[in-house]
């Protein structure tokens, strides 16, 4: 599965150096020809005020939809920029947005481990949480594993100071 989603980033950074520029047709394209698989990840989310929370996310050619469980929210994802190890989308909260905002920012960064480094913006460029998101697997990784691979991972220069130890 990891795999695929190399492939389908190296796919859409060649569509996009060759200056295409709509991301939609090209991601229509890639599924098209078979590349792209859905890529199913979570992991465990750290905000700037202390706060952590759960996230799954399942990655398509249309861009994605994304759960929070431990909030009770969930949206879809659309894909608005692809660059060689990034993708960039828009959030939108369908679902609970009494518990989470409705709009905002994700950027996904493929880390060299194969898992990907997630990204959260309400208003670029403030970031105000940061995931390691790793492939779904048989073995499912307990909630305090995945916070504190977050936690060990992650740069924590967004979190206010009387969060960061």
């Amino acid at each position: 599965m990891r795999f695929l989603f190399v492939i389908l980033l190296v796919c859409l950074g060649a569509a996009t150096l060759a200056g295409d520029n709509n991301v939609q047709n090209n991601t229509q394209n890639v599924g098209q020809n078979n590349v792209l698989e859905k890529s199913h990840y979570y992991g465990v989310g750290w905000q700037r005020d202390g706060q952590h929370w759960s996230i799954e996310v399942l990655i398509d050619e249309a861009g994605g939809q994304v759960a929070y469980p431990s909030l009770e929210c969930s949206g879809k994802w659309t894909l608005t920029n692809a660059g060689e190890n990034r993708l960039e989308f828009i959030e939108q909260i369908l679902e609970g947005i009494d518990d989470c905002l409705e709009l905002g920012t994700v950027h996904l960064t493929v880390r060299q481990d194969g898992n990907l480094s997630y990204t959260w913006y309400e208003n670029e460029p403030t970031v105000e949480a940061r995931a390691v998101l790793v492939p779904i697997e048989d073995d499912r990784i307990p909630y305090m594993d995945l916070l504190m691979l977050t936690l060990n991972s992650i740069n924590t220069d967004f979190m206010y100071p009387e969060y960061i130890e």
